[in-house]
């Protein structure tokens, strides 16, 4: 079974985090933008299922068509679509409902090897933060804590001095006792207590990671390893007191 799409709630209302192909975006629409959790969108479509007449449903983001046993979902805002079966359209729609009641912090779509496509709700959710490939590049992706967003763009940092490597930079600074502070742009790394600190922005109440000099730097270090591996995506997460990093292939 493969993850395919995620939503987190946020502000008590959900919205698209991830989506492994453009297939489940179109499927993601349908559920965030055109449905959502209303009680008359829910309705009308249980009467078009019931009509043999009505072949085709349009909405403001998608589409649904009838085609034998097949469902379709289909957008006119790129060149996607994704083929359901009736009998597990309705399913989704049951399992969507129960989302919209029971409101969990997260929602994960799932489908089986068969192509069923199942729906569930999490209340565990791992905080994290992504690194993208880009052009031969990495760069900060998505993140849904801010803390592990400062980290990821500590890793992907370039600092503006020409000449001298990411890596001889921050090595440089960590080993020094007489340096406190490690700046650029609106990037900020200090040494207090023991502890480094690092933040982005301005602001009194901007958030921060800490971490301890040999966590950072084991953390630094993993990252190095693994971008070795050109993988197009690195996944930093929470694991109780640790950070973790790990390379995958796609989003989810």
């Amino acid at each position: 079974m493969k993850i395919k799409s995620l939503f987190k709630l946020e502000n008590k209302r959900y919205s698209a985090y991830k989506s492994s192909d453009s297939n489940f975006s179109v499927l993601s629409f349908f559920l965030l933008d055109d449905i959502y959790c209303s009680r008359q969108s829910f309705e009308d479509i249980k009467n078009w299922l019931s009509d043999p007449q009505k072949i085709e449903f349009c909405f403001n983001m998608t589409s649904i068509e009838k085609e034998d046993d097949l469902i379709l979902l289909d957008t006119d805002f790129f060149d996607s679509f994704i083929e359901i079966k009736r009998e597990n359209f309705i399913e989704i729609l049951n399992q969507w409902k129960k989302i919209c009641e029971e409101k969990p912090k997260e929602v994960i779509i799932k489908q089986k090897s068969d192509g069923t496509i199942l729906l569930e709700g999490n209340n565990n959710v791992v905080r994290d933060a992504l690194i993208k490939l880009y052009k031969n590049n990495y760069r900060q992706g998505g993140y849904n804590d801010t803390s592990l967003r400062n980290l990821t763009l500590f890793l992907t940092h370039e600092f503006k001095t020409e000449g001298l490597s990411h890596s001889y930079i921050f090595g440089t600074w960590l080993k020094s006792p007489q340096d406190t502070y490690l700046e650029d742009e609106y990037l900020l790394l200090e040494k207090t207590n023991g502890q480094i600190q690092i933040s982005f922005g301005s602001g009194k109440d901007k958030p921060v990671f800490t971490s301890t000099p040999e966590k950072l730097h084991k953390i630094y270090k993993n990252f190095q390893e693994i971008k070795l591996l050109n993988p197009k995506v690195i996944r930093a997460f929470k694991d109780g007191d640790q950070i973790k990093l790990e390379g995958m292939e796609s989003e989810i």
